[in-house]
């Protein structure tokens, strides 16, 4: 480990690994990314690894650690380690606001419980550490499925996780006395489980309007690309907007383009690049894999015609104005129509 003191990326995932992480790693004085994902390390996280200062992102998931994460491991960016599945995230204290995004998680946790949302088995709150211990999602996020070469998503499986993610933010917006709004819909925060079920994630930034508020004021930095129009321009946050980026969710699961792509800028939104190719053009717009993956079970119109009524569910939740966005739990109802109607 001495000769690697200049090596700032370290990536060993499904190596099938074993042993322990050597005490020595806390000479890689350079390292700002750690990740051995999917081995068979065992032992405890050695109290070294708090000698990496530039560390960012550590990434122990999928392994056979014990114990518990040592207070002196740095508190990364987003630093997500599993122990016997289990996610542990652990905030930085360093960000402006984080002690802050903390409390609210912990709140927002205190007061939902829904089989589409991730579930907190514990938390550890000291001097130099706040961190969540979460259930562990082996599939990862709906992010990797749509993005990565080595997964594919058919029409169903697309079609059941964004019902399951309208169910729980339905549940957010309506399933409690005070409605809680996630403020950051992406695929990121949508996490999968062994038979892909979703669960919603990352409350951070989530705010909850007591007193009967119908919409709340906030400077809070949220997601680029998949904020509503009134936030950006007056930072007013309610349940219509979480309409509006799940909007945009839905519109980039049936598309796979990420609303900040290369492909669109100011003049060009991907909402507005769906718009204008539908009906007509619903091949220039659909992902190629939902071709390839489901027209053994489903002919070439049948595909169209359900990737188009996704689309306009799309469209009609993202308009401009707030008041003109259907609510979730209407947009639940047409979601599990378009399921009944899969073949």
């Amino acid at each position: 480990m001495d000769s690697l003191q200049k090596l700032q990326v370290l990536y060993l995932g499904l190596n099938n690994l074993t042993g322990t992480i050597p005490r020595t790693i806390g000479n890689m004085s350079s390292l700002h990314f750690l990740d051995v994902p999917f081995n068979y390390i065992g032992g405890d996280i050695p109290s070294e690894i708090g000698k990496l200062v530039n560390l960012e992102d550590l990434g122990l998931q999928r392994n056979l650690l014990t114990g518990k994460v040592p207070q002196e491991v740095p508190p990364c960016k987003l630093c997500k380690s599993h122990l016997e599945g289990v996610a542990v995230k652990v905030l930085n204290l360093h960000i402006e606001g984080a002690l802050k995004s903390f409390d609210i998680e912990c709140e927002i946790f205190r007061k939902i419980r829904h089989r589409n949302l991730i579930k907190v088995i514990t938390s550890c709150t000291n001097a130099n550490l706040r961190a969540l211990v979460l259930q562990y999602m082996p599939n990862g996020s709906l992010e990797k499925w749509l993005y990565s070469n080595n997964y594919n998503l058919g029409i169903h499986q697309r079609v059941k996780i964004m019902v399951n993610v309208a169910t729980a933010v339905d549940y957010l917006h309506h399933g409690q006395s005070e409605p809680i709004v996630h403020c950051d819909l992406k695929p990121s925060n949508v996490l999968l489980n062994e038979d892909l079920v979703v669960q919603v994630c990352d409350f951070g930034i989530a705010k909850i309007l007591a007193d009967n508020k119908v919409e709340t004021q906030t400077r809070t930095l949220v997601t680029v690309g998949y904020i509503a129009p009134e936030y950006g321009l007056e930072g007013k946050v309610s349940t219509k907007g979480d309409v509006y980026s799940f909007s945009i969710l839905l519109l980039e699961v049936i598309t796979r383009k990420k609303p900040t792509g290369e492909t669109f800028d100011a003049n060009m939104s991907l909402r507005q690049w769906v718009g204008a190719a539908i009906p007509d053009r619903m091949l220039d717009v659909m992902d190629s894999e939902l071709l390839s993956t489901n027209l053994e079970d489903l002919t070439l119109l049948e595909l169209e015609s359900i990737v188009l009524s996704i689309l306009e569910l799309g469209l009609e939740c993202s308009k401009d104005l707030p008041e003109e966005r259907m609510d979730m739990e209407t947009v639940v109802v047409k979601l599990n129509k378009i399921k009944l109607s899969l073949p």
